[in-house]
């Protein structure tokens, strides 16, 4: 594609011709997206990123700079998308790396409580598991009573890691606010 056809396609984007996007979408995406699985591993994420910045490009289009080439400022939104991807999977692992030093000190505490009791927490614990949605149910399983890593878990799901934390996630968070009405 020349550079006139690149500046012509960022115009016709700008005034809102849904076809030229298309175009834009077709022509980029697949070099965006193995661009962005370099950097990510998985081809899922790769895939929410590319599409999340192909809809900011539509959103704002009418900020969109039609003097400079569309290709290199894809490029750098992908880059920029990926970076904050990268600074959420941090904050998601310490997050869970909290909660799990959370549950031991949880854990180390209730062992001084009467048996019977520990029992009953268990059995509340164990409907509260039951009740959770198929997929989040597995994942917790996964994790706390087989001791599968993340990345393992997500491999044998055929799932993202991200999407593995989401659902340890909300089965804590489940798991806590549930006990806690019991408890009360």
């Amino acid at each position: 594609m020349t550079e006139d056809r690149t500046y012509f396609i960022a115009d016709r984007i700008k005034s809102g011709d849904a076809t030229a996007f298309r175009g834009l979408f077709r022509m980029h995406y697949p070099s965006l997206l193995a661009f962005v699985e370099g950097f990510v591993k998985d081809k899922e994420v790769a895939e929410d990123i590319v599409q999340n910045v192909f809809m900011k490009v539509w959103i704002y289009r009418s900020s969109l700079d039609e003097t400079k080439p569309l290709r290199g400022y894809l490029f750098l939104l992908c880059r920029r998308e990926v970076c904050n991807w990268f600074r959420k999977e941090v904050t998601i692992q310490r997050f869970m790396s909290g909660l799990e030093r959370e549950e031991i000190d949880r854990m180390a505490a209730s062992e001084s409580q009467d048996p019977l009791e520990m029992d009953e927490l268990e059995k509340i614990a164990e409907r509260i598991i039951d009740q959770m949605p198929a997929k989040r149910r597995e994942v917790f399983v996964l994790s706390r009573r087989e001791g599968l890593k993340i990345e393992e878990i997500a491999e044998r799901l055929g799932i993202s890691p991200r999407t593995v934390n989401k659902h340890m996630q909300l089965a804590l968070r489940s798991l806590r606010m549930n006990l806690n009405k019991e408890q009360l």
